[in-house]
């Protein structure tokens, strides 16, 4: 499928000119002439990378996400690291209220402590494994 739009299971479809072709999987890699590889699903939601399939869908996820994030008591981050550019990640909770716990490397998470103030900021762990009892311990205080 290409320029096409498909959003639940209430018949939504979005795109110009859509059509549906099924394509061989021998042939996929010609839909992407010019890329090296087939991008991988994380390039749906980066902007600025390819995104052949469903870009309104992905416009908002994005603002859904940065409504929530900036909305949240507390944004549990696990593993991502902390990149100011990747706006669609981050804005959110840069504008938001809420508390954020981090697991992650260090450099990450002294970067992100420093954007959005120590005051809002926990570094659990750099490891998920060591970090999840913490976790489970802040989330049954929320309960």
């Amino acid at each position: 499928m290409r320029n096409i739009t498909i959003v639940g299971g209430d018949h939504y479809v979005a795109g110009s000119g859509v059509r549906l072709v099924a394509v061989p999987p021998a042939q996929v890699a010609s839909i992407y002439e010019g890329q090296s590889n087939i991008p991988p699903a994380m390039s749906l939601y980066a902007p600025g990378k390819h995104s052949p399939t469903a870009p309104e869908l992905i416009a908002a996820l994005r603002e859904r996400w940065e409504q929530w994030a900036r909305t949240a008591d507390v944004v549990v981050v696990i593993g991502a690291r902390y990149v100011p550019e990747d706006l669609h990640i981050w804005n959110g909770i840069h504008q938001g209220h809420g508390s954020v716990w981090y697991v992650g490397d260090d450099a990450s998470a002294t970067a992100c402590a420093e954007r959005i103030g120590e005051k809002r900021f926990t570094h659990l762990d750099h490891y998920f494994k060591p970090a999840i009892r913490k976790l489970a311990a802040r989330l049954k205080i929320l309960a």
